[in-house]
């Protein structure tokens, strides 16, 4: 807030930030403009940049083509953006973002609904955005990622610090499989109390939609969601057991008008998507070995699931899957005699 006051005083950042005290205590107080004077004093911007980029670490500000700009429309985007990863998500005209969070201690039915949306939202395309906690988020990113879609984790600290740290593993994956960390708080910023509903605002920020899979009333989950609907995007729940407290979030938002979630059809029809427009362009990305081997048997003449196994010594389990999969992708389709097809 006071950054934005800032350049509607000044014009721009660099004004503002070379202003005198006299100049900046009208617009953020006395006692503020005297410690950032004192700050900038002993500050180095040069060098604070280049031990960012040594880092591998990328800054989006406000007036960059590359910043998010979902992030834009919200009443506080951040003054920047550090990220990780590849910049290449946050182009709304080529990747769909969808939100999905919960609990940090799911239940067995929870953490399989995470998976399921996560999985299938994953094959047809859409990018897969949350916290990198434990529970819901963890498990939301790892099945993203077991079908080969791309993920954005949005932290409460610095970029350079895995957190939780035994998430290190996932944070690692994340990157090498073309997905994105990303915070407001700068590199070295450590976890601190109240940082993660800040983060919140940012996972329903770049995501289209936000599905709230499990938590309990004061979840932080539900705080996802309220921003959620502020930034005018649409919130989703699914059908959750009566008898468990992490139903509470999902009840509460679904009595307050979020959509019913049963299957993957109801989030695209909720965000005004479809399958073909989300996934069309990019059908033939990120295809697995297994499933390369597939498409090129089936880019050849039909054959059925049992038929596949055979052609492509993979087991029939796996074969199913991943037919299960291309089929949501658009890539292949089901005939009416049970053989399959390249669509």
């Amino acid at each position: 807030m006071r950054f934005s006051h800032l350049i509607v005083q000044f014009g721009n950042a660099e004004t503002a930030y070379l202003a005198s005290e006299a100049e900046l205590v009208p617009v953020i107080g006395k006692n503020t403009a005297h410690d950032f004077v004192a700050f900038r004093h002993r500050f180095d911007a040069t060098k604070k940049i280049e031990e960012i980029e040594k880092k591998g670490i990328g800054i989006l500000t406000r007036e960059e083509s590359g910043y998010p700009e979902p992030l834009l429309q919200i009443s506080d985007p951040p003054i920047c953006i550090y990220i990780k990863g590849n910049r290449e998500l946050f182009d709304t005209h080529n990747y769909h973002c969808f939100g999905l969070v919960g609990s940090r201690k799911p239940t067995n039915y929870g953490l399989w609904v995470a998976r399921k949306f996560a999985a299938e939202l994953a094959a047809v395309g859409m990018v897969i955005v949350s916290g990198m906690a434990y529970g819901i988020d963890a498990v939301s990113h790892i099945a993203c990622l077991d079908t080969h879609g791309k993920t954005i984790a949005v932290l409460g600290c610095g970029v350079d610090l895995p957190y939780p740290v035994q998430h290190t593993f996932l944070y690692n994956r994340i990157l090498e499989n073309g997905g994105a960390i990303i915070s407001e708080f700068p590199p070295g910023n450590f976890v601190q109390k109240g940082l993660f509903i800040s983060r919140n605002r940012l996972i329903s920020g770049i995501s289209q939609g936000i599905m709230v899979v499990e938590g309990s009333s004061q979840s932080g989950s539900l705080s996802t969601a309220r921003y959620a609907a502020e930034q005018g995007k649409t919130v989703f729940a699914p059908p959750v057991p009566l008898n468990s407290q992490v139903s509470e979030a999902p009840l509460i938002l679904l009595k307050e008008g979020a959509i019913l979630v049963t299957k993957v059809e109801d989030i695209l029809d909720g965000l005004g998507l479809t399958i073909n427009s989300i996934s069309s362009s990019k059908k033939f990305d990120n295809l697995s070995l297994e499933e390369q081997k597939i498409v090129a048997l089936l880019q050849q003449e039909s054959f059925s699931a049992d038929s596949l196994c055979l052609q492509a010594k993979i087991d029939i389990d796996v074969v199913l899957k991943l037919l299960l999969l291309l089929e949501m992708r658009g890539i292949v389709v089901k005939n009416a005699n049970g053989s399959y097809t390249v669509g």
